[in-house]
């Protein structure tokens, strides 16, 4: 399995939503355009999209499991080559292909009987792990990037591993549910801090981007309290601005 890299920073992403993953080893290049929460919205195709690519193998597996399915990259493969010929799988095939696309709106997807192909660099198992970790960290998910395994045993733990980790998340997360307004009330106490910032500003970034944008948000709200507290005499610690490491 070839490794990728990416080059993913929160400075570019303000910058440019064009993420470059690259591989030392074949020196190819392919660029990765980050959805913003606008593009998530605006466009049903890509929601259905980054929607299934956040989901996990053990939810999918049973969906496909006559084509026997190793891990979430073969699910994808199939979905796209092999499972999205028939009735049953057609509708999402088209939602998850097309928004893929999206995704990579530089380049020209194919897909052959088996594979699926970005330009000319062949979609594997590598470079596929690193554009679920991209969405999933986009997503202001804590992430760690994907594992590259030297042997096939190896693989297999991982996959396991994986397997295994999907499960434990999926426990943690069976009592969190996210209130209609929750991305509201971040959006308000960030243009709170930073008056200059809109809504619509807000609607054009990630949530990697609103993600750290709110940590410091909350931050400045904390600092505020703290400083007419200060200087009211009623607070003897040296007050620190909440910009400071």
């Amino acid at each position: 399995m070839l490794e990728w890299k990416d080059n993913l920073n929160i400075l570019n992403l303000y910058a440019t939503k064009d993420i470059i993953l690259s591989c030392a080893e074949t020196g190819q290049l392919v660029t990765f355009s980050a959805p913003s929460l606008r593009d998530l919205i605006s466009n049903f195709q890509l929601n259905i999209c980054v929607g299934f690519l956040k989901k996990t193998y053990t939810e999918l597996q049973k969906a496909f499991e006559i084509w026997e399915p190793r891990n979430f990259y073969d699910i994808f493969v199939i979905l796209i080559t092999k499972a999205g010929v028939y009735r049953e799988y057609i509708e999402l095939k088209t939602n998850v292909w097309e928004g893929f696309k999206v995704l990579f709106k530089k380049h020209e997807l194919t897909c052959t009987e088996n594979d699926i192909y970005i330009d000319d660099v062949f979609l594997d198992e590598g470079l596929f792990n690193v554009i679920i970790y991209l969405l999933k960290k986009l997503n202001g998910e804590s992430v760690q990037p994907p594992v590259i395994a030297k042997t096939p045993e190896e693989q297999a733990f991982l996959d396991e591993m994986n397997k295994m980790n999907e499960k434990i998340a999926r426990i943690k997360g069976q009592n969190k549910s996210a209130k209609e307004d929750d991305l509201l009330k971040i959006f308000a106490t960030i243009c709170y801090i930073f008056p200059m910032m809109t809504f619509d500003y807000l609607l054009d970034q990630t949530m990697y981007q609103i993600s750290w944008l709110q940590k410091y948000a909350s931050k400045g709200v904390n600092y505020s309290i703290e400083e007419k507290a200060f200087a009211a005499g009623n607070m003897k610690k040296k007050l620190k601005f909440f910009l400071e490491k």
